[in-house]
């Protein structure tokens, strides 16, 4: 038999505890932060279960006993500021917890259909233009007919970048080197040299908070940059890190 938990709980020695119930079915069911095999255990079938569990995401032993009231492990804090609506939400320990657990197993499985769409995408979008489209044509626009006055734009592009170093970033004294020796090509040689690099300025962040307040010249040079410097909030990253193995 195999379960699939989800739920909130506290660590306990070795033992996880789990303060919510689970759904458990004689083959395998979709749900949860783990697959676990339960064949040998005893199963209680009420709203908190007791037995031991193998496997998993957050262990090698599972103890999911009814104690639903100890908050160890858990965070204190039981409320938390919608992004969306900006309002605070204030919740019980348990849904809280349960919350927790639905919405990080909402976010995993949404990245994975995510992840897969991504890849079926430019699979289907690399096979119609293979089929459809001039294969003479690398670069251009195309456009298909296909009925009711309908058409496929068809749109091939060549990326254009720079060479890297052995590092796998940008070879910025190789591209200087050749932007000088352009240069030395005369007149017309400086004049396409201006036109042919553009360099974008971009903000070193790490220089930028090394900068001590309590220093004047490093105070004065921290009040010009900020009044070009603007901050915006950065989408958040994600991701379900498993433990290393021993």
């Amino acid at each position: 038999m195999w379960a699939y938990v989800t739920g909130r709980g506290r660590f306990a020695s070795n033992s996880l505890v789990f303060v919510i119930s689970i759904d458990i079915g004689t083959t395998s069911c979709v749900g949860g932060f783990g697959r676990f095999d339960i064949d040998k255990a005893a199963v209680s079938c009420r709203s908190t279960a007791k037995f031991m569990l193998t496997g998993g995401f957050f262990g090698p032993k599972f103890d999911l006993a009814n104690d639903a009231t100890s908050t160890k492990g858990i965070p204190e804090m039981r409320s938390y500021t919608n992004p969306v609506t900006g309002l605070v939400v204030e919740l019980s320990e348990l849904e809280f917890a349960a919350l927790h657990d639905e919405t990080l197993l909402k976010w995993e499985q949404a990245k994975v259909a995510l992840d897969a769409a991504k890849e079926a995408e430019m699979s289907l979008r690399k096979l119609y233009v293979a089929l459809a489209s001039d294969p003479t044509k690398q670069k251009g626009t195309e456009n298909i007919a296909l009925g009711n006055g309908y058409k496929a734009k068809v749109v091939k592009k060549i990326n254009y970048g720079w060479i890297k170093g052995p590092d796998e970033k940008t070879d910025i004294d190789a591209i200087h080197d050749a932007q000088d020796r352009i240069e030395s090509f005369g007149n017309e040689g400086a004049f396409l040299a201006d036109r042919l690099f553009k360099w974008s300025c971009e903000l070193s962040v790490s220089e930028y908070n090394k900068l001590e307040p309590g220093n004047p010249t490093h105070a004065k040079i921290k009040a010009e940059l900020d009044k070009v410097v603007v901050t915006t909030e950065g989408a958040p990253t994600l991701e379900i890190v498993a433990p290393k193995s021993r």
